[in-house]
């Protein structure tokens, strides 16, 4: 084989790897994190039977709720961001990468305490039957994630 092919296969594969990367970068920072984009509760469709001041008050967690949870996730995607350009620069090291990794990881965490953090503030607001009605929903909504997922027919090819 020729010196110049060789050069010119490892350079084809390299330019089909680093689209791949970049069609999964794409697709994981700026496509899927779209669609939870704008999602608003809504408190009356769990029948929650709120009185006006509860209403307001839930209201109002769910505005402070969103602004920081919406800056936590700008930082997750900033860091994954630094994540994909560092996987596609050939000089970076891997113990940057790793420190980008738990970076990524330390603010998923922050995300998932705040989602918490706004349940127990939610039920501090709600009485006992509307509390369990509250938790009923949030234990049910990952199970009707999956029967919907499951109800979705196959693409025909």
């Amino acid at each position: 084989m020729e010196p110049n092919n060789k050069w010119k296969k490892l350079f084809f594969v390299s330019f089909i790897f680093n689209l791949v990367v970049i069609f999964s970068f794409v697709a994981f920072s700026f496509i899927l994190p779209s669609k939870k984009k704008n999602v608003t509760r809504s408190y009356s469709t769990l029948q929650l039977n709120l009185t006006p001041q509860q209403q307001a008050a839930l209201d109002q967690l769910q505005k402070e709720y969103k602004a920081r949870i919406d800056s936590l996730w700008k930082e997750v995607r900033k860091n994954r961001v630094k994540f994909w350009k560092a996987l596609l620069d050939s000089s970076t090291d891997s113990t940057r990468i790793n420190q980008l990794i738990q970076e990524i990881i330390k603010d998923e965490v922050k995300v998932k305490e705040q989602a918490y953090q706004h349940i127990l503030s939610q039920m501090k607001v709600l009485t006992p039957e509307q509390r369990k009605k509250r938790l009923i929903n949030l234990i049910e909504r990952p199970q009707r994630r999956k029967k919907s997922e499951k109800k979705t027919p196959p693409a025909k090819d």
